[in-house]
């Protein structure tokens, strides 16, 4: 343990000063890649009447990018109001939360006498008096649209000069009516001329998915569609980290990372959090990091994923048979969210060839994609509507996870995205894999570059 002499406290506290992987970042040095839609949301934002939306899928940093925005129109101020929606959440419900942080909410003091009596008769009895003071909560619930602009109007005057509040997880609201009437609202203080802004955000592939097709407020919002990470970005977050506690990371591991991570921020992050804490528990004189901890960091990461995203792949590979494990590696081999069975197939011969096995025929292999569809499977893939031989995995923080566990199988998958490096398509580290989510007895898998002599080498 010494990297720059860090005690593990020192060490902690600086490692989170560069890396969130367990929460959305609020430091503008440490969000990476979006300033131009940071930009984007600055300039709208001067605009009466005008608010934000931001939509993109789970994972992408749109927490992150929301916090920091709302942080700069407050002239870098954290004071920003903040709402995360939930299923039952209504758009009165999400004004008294607003209402309540800006201290909008009147307290009613009441005094009440609470007494005693105990005995036998007027000469035995006993008679204790006490007084209490209770507070209670008169902010009530708008009934009306009128009602709740008027509390925006009231929340507004609470919070300061340039209020603004993030409204988070939009889509978490179920009722698609309750999640049209916000709508209606930012249209309504947009046309009174109400100073004030929303900045919120959803998981969605449009602002038609997430206002219900109700967008008669489309001129009080700018929208921010929020894509995964460039590969600069998911350079920048490695480096700036490494360097942050005084060590180097090599470009092949820089490559991996940025590649398995598949643009989402989290598994930057987690991935890079795990190999520097790896290299700070190495007992020499560590100065760079090596295969060796990043093979442990990625196990480390594989265990430390929630239960949740852990699940459907265990359901749908952990099975006598690999060709569900193949078939969802398969899946997950490429940059692109949405994959034709073709490419897929593809994908499944090449990993196939680097296990060193026979692949299934094509028939066969559709049919694998297809039961991966259902309960039984974990329902881990889904078909894309009205797009026949088209997949994507139903959740795409899952997917991550899968790319996780293929590397420390390994197996290189291809993160083929437009602006990827000419290095991505160099030979990757000479790895040698784990055996964790692996099936027992199941064939040893190598990497590019690997032989049979390093598997009689490791064996001695």
């Amino acid at each position: 343990m010494t990297i720059g002499n860090y005690t593990e406290t020192e060490f902690g506290r600086t490692l989170k000063l560069f890396i969130r992987p367990a929460k959305p970042v609020d430091e503008l040095g440490m969000l990476h890649g979006r300033e131009k839609q940071l930009e984007t949301i600055r300039r709208s934002l001067f605009a009466d009447g005008r608010s934000v939306f931001i939509f993109g899928d789970r994972g992408v940093g749109k927490s992150s990018l929301a916090r920091i925005a709302a942080s700069q129109y407050r002239d870098n101020r954290k004071d920003f109001l903040y709402v995360q929606c939930e299923p039952d959440s209504t758009l009165p419900s999400v004004l008294v939360a607003l209402a309540r942080q800006a201290g909008v909410a009147e307290k009613d003091e009441q005094e009440r006498t609470h007494s005693f009596s105990a005995g036998w008769g007027e000469m035995l009895r006993y008679t204790h008096e006490r007084k209490t003071r209770s507070s209670e909560d008169k902010l009530i619930e708008p009934p009306s649209l009128d009602a709740c602009a008027e509390l925006v109007v009231d929340i507004g005057n609470a919070a300061g000069q340039k209020a603004i509040a993030v409204v988070d997880e939009f889509d978490a609201i179920r009722d698609v009516r309750e999640r049209q009437r916000f709508g209606d609202l930012l249209k309504r203080i947009g046309d009174r001329g109400i100073e004030f802004k929303f900045i919120l955000s959803g998981i969605g592939a449009s602002l038609h998915d997430l206002l219900g097709g109700h967008l008669s407020s489309i001129r009080q919002l700018q929208t921010v569609e929020l894509d995964r990470l460039s590969w600069d970005a998911r350079w920048e977050i490695i480096e700036d980290a490494a360097a942050g506690v005084g060590v180097t990371i090599d470009h092949d591991l820089c490559v991996r990372i940025a590649a398995i991570s598949n643009g989402f921020p989290h598994y930057v992050h987690l991935l890079t959090e795990k190999l520097l804490w790896r290299m700070f528990s190495d007992p020499g004189s560590v100065t760079s990091a090596t295969v060796d901890h990043y093979r442990g960091a990625l196990d480390d990461a594989v265990e430390s994923i929630a239960p949740h995203l852990k699940e459907p792949y265990l359901t749908a590979t952990q099975r006598v048979s690999e060709d569900y494990r193949d078939a969802v590696w398969a899946a997950a081999d490429a940059y692109d969210l949405q994959r034709h069975t073709t490419r897929m197939f593809e994908s499944y011969v090449r990993i196939c060839r680097q296990i060193g096995k026979e692949p299934l025929e094509r028939k066969k292999f559709l049919a694998r994609l297809n039961d991966l569809k259902g309960g039984k499977y974990g329902e881990i893939l889904q078909s894309l509507q009205n797009r026949t031989g088209w997949y994507e995995f139903r959740e795409n923080m899952v997917r991550g996870f899968v790319r996780l566990v293929a590397e420390q199988n390994g197996i290189e998958l291809f993160d083929q995205a437009t602006d990827a490096p000419k290095q991505l398509t160099a030979r990757a580290p000479n790895i040698r894999p784990r055996q964790a989510f692996r099936v027992p007895n199941a064939p040893r898998i190598r990497f590019r570059g690997e032989t049979r002599d390093d598997d009689d080498e490791t064996s001695r």
